[in-house]
């Protein structure tokens, strides 16, 4: 009874929070339908009726893969509740394991290469060798000296060439197997999915995510208050939330008092950090008031 009581008083006053975009106006209370008694109408003054609010996402992020691929499945659906490391969606692997096949077979072909001139480098030392031995003897000329000196030294450089290119193709294929194990995306943390951004068969990347995740953590519930009462409010003050859903109030502390008043509304904005153990989803009504004990 409670929550489609909230419910009711809240409906219209959270379109007009959500058109200001977080600006939010004190809810009216509705005018009494026939004259009540002085006593009656001096009662029903003194109710604190309380600041129309929104619950908010502490955080929000869009998920992506790691490497550019195509959407195989998604295994989750708008609002459904998730845990930190849970897969959300599963990328095709085909196009990973030819990448993972390609980068391999370089990496053996690079590694012939580098045999072969580690063969050069050992044949020209050799040829050193000899015409050192023949040029002592008088059989070869300082020429042939230098020449298979200048031999070595070319060999010697691509021999290096081919092992640093070697090293840069392992560092490919090692990049490769990781692009393999990431074609599952998980979530970062726990939380509830706000958005699905694509769907089976789309082609995604680093920067096209595939699914919107909202936190369970550092909730807030964001509310205006007229300049007077917001001169009252101070950061860690204890507040008192009625969410639309919930059978119970839950507490919450201020953490930010807007420094201006909004233009459009006339009002103060505030936002509060809702107890985390309370796990209220974001996007709900709420009513806020003030523990006047807290202080």
């Amino acid at each position: 009874m409670r929550s489609r009581s909230v419910r009711a008083a809240l409906g219209s006053a959270v379109g007009w929070v959500v058109g200001l975009a977080g600006c939010i106006a004190e809810a009216e209370l509705p005018a009494p339908s026939h004259a009540a008694p002085p006593e009656q109408a001096v009662a029903t003054a003194a109710i604190d009726p309380g600041h129309v609010g929104v619950v908010l996402a502490g955080a929000a992020v869009d998920v992506a893969p790691a490497s550019a691929g195509e959407v195989l499945a998604v295994h989750v659906r708008v609002g459904d509740p998730v845990r930190a490391g849970q897969v959300l969606a599963t990328l095709d692997e085909r196009d990973a394991r030819d990448a993972l096949r390609m980068a391999q077979a370089r990496l053996d072909a690079m590694q012939s290469e580098l045999a072969v001139s580690e063969l050069e480098v050992a044949e020209a030392a050799r040829r050193v060798a000899s015409e050192r031995r023949l040029a002592a003897a008088g059989a070869s000329s300082q020429d042939g000296l230098d020449a298979a000196a200048f031999g070595a030294t070319r060999t010697l450089a691509e021999r290096r060439a081919a092992r640093a290119a070697l090293l840069e193709q392992r560092a490919v294929v090692e990049q490769r197997r990781r692009e393999l194990t990431e074609t599952s995306v998980a979530a970062p943390f726990d939380g509830s999915v706000a958005r699905l951004h694509r769907e089976a068969g789309a082609s995604v990347g680093p920067s096209l995510p595939i699914v919107r995740i909202v936190g369970t953590t550092g909730v807030r519930v964001r509310f205006a208050v007229p300049p007077a009462a917001a001169r009252a409010l101070a950061i860690d003050d204890a507040l008192r939330v009625e969410v639309e859903t919930m059978e119970r109030p839950i507490a919450a502390r201020v953490r930010r008092i807007a420094a201006h008043v909004d233009a459009a509304s006339g009002l103060v904005i505030v936002e509060a950090e809702i107890d985390a153990a309370a796990a209220v989803p974001p996007g709900l009504a709420a009513r806020v008031w003030v523990e006047t004990t807290a202080r």
